[in-house]
């Protein structure tokens, strides 16, 4: 339990020093698990959102990416090797439940009580702002990598008993 609420705050406080929540839950399962590196997180600047265009949510990339690393295989021919897979799909699901979807403006529904499109116009920016977005939209980078954390923490707890 201590190790996933330093997951989710770390979460938290980097979408919001970044101003992006894809970096954010990357970077606090990279700090917590020793995964990746810094060009990976820059790699993500274009992902919340897929681009802010209202696609996938900034979390769900950057725990799937922290994911990818964890779960997969160094040999990049082994196409049989679907433990990142698997792990993926368990997160979409534990994601999808905690937020009730995926994308970005319907997880910014739940978060804010309606979506505001930042990038559509100063006008939205603005009201986007005046919502305290920047406040509250660090919870789903938060909880997104305390996630991804419970999941490799299962996995890590299962092959020790193994």
């Amino acid at each position: 339990e201590e190790i996933l609420n330093r997951v989710q705050q770390s979460g938290e406080e980097y979408c919001y020093l970044t101003r992006n929540c894809a970096k954010g839950s990357t970077l606090a399962l990279f700090e917590e698990f020793g995964l990746g590196h810094m060009e990976m997180i820059r790699a993500l600047t274009a992902f919340p959102g897929i681009g802010m265009t209202g696609g996938i949510c900034g979390p769900v990339t950057g725990a799937l990416t922290s994911m990818s690393l964890y779960f997969s295989n160094e040999n990049l021919l082994d196409y049989q090797d679907i433990r990142a897979n698997v792990a993926a799909r368990k997160f979409v699901r534990r994601f999808e439940e905690a937020f009730g979807s995926l994308l970005c403006p319907k997880v910014q529904e739940f978060i804010l009580g309606k979506y505001y499109d930042p990038m559509a116009s100063p006008e939205n920016y603005e009201s986007f702002n005046r919502a305290k977005a920047r406040q509250r939209c660090p919870l789903a980078p938060g909880v997104g990598a305390r996630i991804a954390a419970e999941i490799i923490i299962e996995n890590m707890e299962k092959n020790k008993t193994d």
